[in-house]
């Protein structure tokens, strides 16, 4: 089961793929503000992620709202956010470990028989590459609980049932979230 690593929000600034700033807020949600040179004549831009613990992987949980469509950019953003690059990944919050440079972006399902949507992209670590082909069960196991905290899909009593769909892989898993009163 994934529960979140870090209970303290982490407002991380990116200017042209640089760290410049970490700012301690509030509990669960992080944001990133990056610049956004290639993507909106340089206007600065906020990306809320929730940054959770899914099995033995770590990584964030993107709403995929939240992001642009295109896939070319979204890697750029992944690759700032990661930091992708350098083999510590200094700039960014990977961990300079294939397991902790992975990414969930999530949204609701348009299909009946799912509640989730759940695309996984594993980001390099050296190389500025973002695979969007293969998946990953570790994160698969945070996306109900971040789902849930997102706002994608109300809680339950006791426990809440997630459908889920891989999106990389088409596959379907059925994910029961702890939610005690209604809380992850």
């Amino acid at each position: 089961m994934a529960y979140i690593q870090s209970i303290q929000k982490l407002r991380i600034v990116y200017m042209m793929a640089a760290v410049r700033g970490v700012i301690l807020d509030h509990p669960l949600r992080v944001k990133i503000i990056f610049r956004e040179k290639e993507f909106l004549m340089n206007r600065l831009r906020e990306i809320p992620f929730f940054f959770m613990r899914g099995g033995t992987s770590r990584g964030p949980y993107f709403n995929a709202a939240d992001l642009p469509e295109n896939r070319d950019d979204i890697s750029r953003i992944l690759l700032q956010v990661i930091g992708a690059g350098h083999p510590l990944n200094i700039d960014g919050i990977g961990g300079g470990n294939q397991v902790t440079n992975k990414v969930a972006i999530l949204s609701r399902s348009n299909d009946e028989e799912t509640d989730i949507d759940y695309l996984f992209a594993q980001v390099s670590v050296t190389d500025q590459l973002v695979d969007f082909k293969p998946t990953c069960g570790n994160i698969l196991s945070g996306v109900g609980p971040a789902a849930i905290e997102m706002g994608l899909m109300p809680a339950s009593d006791s426990v809440t049932k997630v459908r889920i769909k891989l999106v990389n892989t088409g596959a379907l898993v059925e994910a029961r979230v702890q939610t005690p009163g209604g809380i992850v």
